[in-house]
């Protein structure tokens, strides 16, 4: 039986962002042949961190790990974009350091899931909705160099 766990933040544990439409697990179910499962191991506002835990979550029948974690890590840097720098070379420096930061800790949590030894997803993390325009431009440049580590 096949039997498919989703690990990571709000991309798949989003029921409360769905505003009544099915939530990414609701979905996949209803996708998913019989016998085949799903389950949700996935948590609202987790970081990479959190992944050693949700492992622990996981029953023995599951077969399939997907991932999708690191846009929370990622917010925890929008801080990156209103530092007021004097250089372009100070301000990839800084970059340098956070994102080294996270591709410690996003390998990390990786190893965890494939030390698993299931087959296993892996997803980058998603340009999120910001309504500003300068806003979301300047997110979307930083967050390629968290994907890159991804």
């Amino acid at each position: 039986m096949t039997h498919i766990a989703l690990l990571g933040d709000s991309v798949f544990d989003n029921g409360s962002y769905t505003r009544g439409e099915p939530d990414v697990l609701s979905h996949l179910r209803s996708l998913l042949p019989v016998p085949w499962r799903a389950s949700l191991h996935a948590q609202d506002g987790a970081r990479t961190p959190a992944m050693e835990r949700q492992l622990q979550s996981l029953s023995e029948d599951t077969s399939h790990l997907v991932l999708s974690v690191g846009g929370n890590d990622a917010l925890a840097n929008i801080d990156l974009l209103d530092t007021p720098l004097s250089s372009t070379a100070e301000a990839l420096l800084l970059f340098e350091q956070r994102i080294s930061a996270f591709h410690r800790s996003y390998r990390s949590a990786l190893t965890a899931v494939l030390a698993r030894g299931r087959p296993t997803v892996v997803c980058t993390i998603y340009n999120g909705q910001l309504s500003e325009q300068r806003e979301a431009r300047n997110a979307r440049m930083a967050l390629m160099m968290f994907n890159d580590a991804i």
